[in-house]
């Protein structure tokens, strides 16, 4: 599940990467030409950035929760040793 976050994030991060340089490409173009200005690349950048954003956040909940339960594992383990070691 996690190598799945991590590609919709990597496609997500070359979306972003595109859809700015397009936004850059149409405002020069608005700037130069007598040419409506195409908002279509800002939404595609917000979009972007946003999922960029999200799946970001949710690998790295994951990867603390997992952090977590594996710490509290030693724990345990490391109590019952204790408790063997004492009988």
């Amino acid at each position: 599940m996690k190598n799945i976050f991590i590609i919709i994030q990597f496609i997500a991060a070359i979306g972003l990467y595109g859809s700015s340089l397009w936004a850059m490409v149409e405002f020069i173009l608005y700037l130069v030409k007598d040419k409506a200005f195409n908002w279509l690349s800002v939404y595609g950048f917000i979009i972007s950035f946003i999922i960029v954003l999200v799946f970001g956040l949710i690998i790295n909940v994951k990867a603390q929760k997992t952090s977590i339960n594996k710490r509290f594992d030693e724990q345990i383990q490391d109590l019952k040793n204790r408790r063997k070691n004492k009988i």
